[in-house]
C-alpha cells in the first residue's frame, strides 16, 4: 500500500552501499523509520534531500504485510541554512529532536508535536539570540501538549490569581497544580518547587506562546539569566516526574 506524508528529518544511517534508514517525524504518524533503496545515490527519486532537520515530502509504501516501510521518492519542503553554520544553534536544536525522539508522542499528539517541532526550527533560523535553556523550555512545552498541561491563571488551593500579585509560586511536581506564595507552604518541599515571578513568567510564556517569543519580556527584551535558569531547573524536574525522560550521558533515555 502506498501513501504520501510529509516529514522531519531526525536521523540517516548507512545499511549498504547505496541504501539508507531514514528516522523520522510525520504529524500524522509520528516517530517512524523507513528504508530508501538507493537512497545514498538516487537523485532523481531523492533529491539528495535525506539530511537531519530537512523537511520533506514522502511517497511511502509498506512492504512485507507492514513489517517495514519503504520510501519510494522524496520532496523538499524547507532546509535549514543558518542552523547547519552555527554550531551552538544547531547543538540545541540537535537535543530538541532527541527529546522529541525519545519521548515519541502517538497519533493523538503527533499533530501539535510536528508544529512545535517546526515552529522551533524556525525560531532558530530567525532569532538573533537564543537563550541557552531554549531546549528546557521546549521539553516542557512538549511535555505540557501531551496531556501534562497546567492551570497556569490560579492558585489551586485557594483560586487566587497567580497572573498578579504573587511574588512567587510553588509548582507542584506529583499532581501538576500550581499554589500561590501562602498556600504553597503546605506542600511537600521534596515534591515541588519554588519559582520566583520572573521565572514563573517564563514557563507561562513558554506554556502559551509561539516559540519566536520564548525567554523575551513584554518589551522584547531577554529575561534574565537568573529568572531562565531557575524556570529551566523547573522545566526539567517537571518532565523527568512525567515523562520519566532524562538525560543519559549520550542521550535521552525513559526510566
Amino acid at each position: 500500500m502506498e501513501y504520501s506524508d510529509q516529514a522531519l528529518v531526525l536521523r540517516v544511517g548507512r545499511f549498504k552501499e547505496a541504501d539508507c534508514w531514514v528516522k523520522a517525524y510525520s504529524p500524522d504518524h509520528g516517530v517512524f523509520t523507513a528504508f530508501a533503496f538507493g537512497g545514498m545515490k538516487s537523485r532523481r527519486r531523492f533529491c539528495g534531500c535525506l539530511d537531519p532537520l530537512n523537511l520533506l515530502t514522502l511517497r511511502l509504501k509498506k512492504e512485507k504485510g507492514g513489517r517495514y516501510v519503504s520510501l519510494m521518492e522524496t520532496g523538499l519542503l524547507a532546509a535549514p541554512r543558518r542552523l547547519r553554520r552555527d554550531a551552538l544553534r544547531l547543538g540545541m536544536m540537535m537535543n530538541c529532536l532527541k527529546f522529541l525522539e525519545a519521548l515519541a508522542p502517538g497519533a493523538e499528539h503527533a499533530a501539535s508535536a510536528f508544529a512545535l517541532a517546526t515552529q522551533t526550527m524556525a525560531a532558530f533560523e530567525d532569532r538573533e539570540r537564543l537563550p541557552a535553556v531554549f531546549p528546557a523550555l521546549f521539553r516542557w512545552r512538549l511535555t505540557l501538549d501531551q496531556g501534562y498541561r497546567l492551570a497556569l491563571d490560579a492558585c489551586h488551593g485557594c483560586g487566587a490569581s497567580l497572573r498578579e500579585g504573587e511574588e512567587s509560586v510553588r509548582l507542584s511536581l506529583r499532581d501538576g497544580h500550581v499554589f500561590c506564595a501562602q498556600c504553597g507552604w503546605t506542600r511537600d518541599a521534596a515534591a515541588s518547587h519554588w519559582l520566583a515571578r520572573p521565572a514563573w513568567e517564563v514557563l507561562c510564556q513558554a506554556a502559551e506562546a509561539s516559540p519566536a517569543c520564548w525567554g523575551l519580556d513584554a518589551a522584547g527584551d531577554q529575561a534574565s539569566s537568573e529568572a531562565l535558569s531557575a524556570a529551566a531547573r523547573a522545566a526539567d524536574r517537571y518532565v523527568v516526574v512525567h515523562t520519566g525522560v532524562h538525560w543519559d550521558r549520550f542521550g535521552y533515555r525513559r526510566s
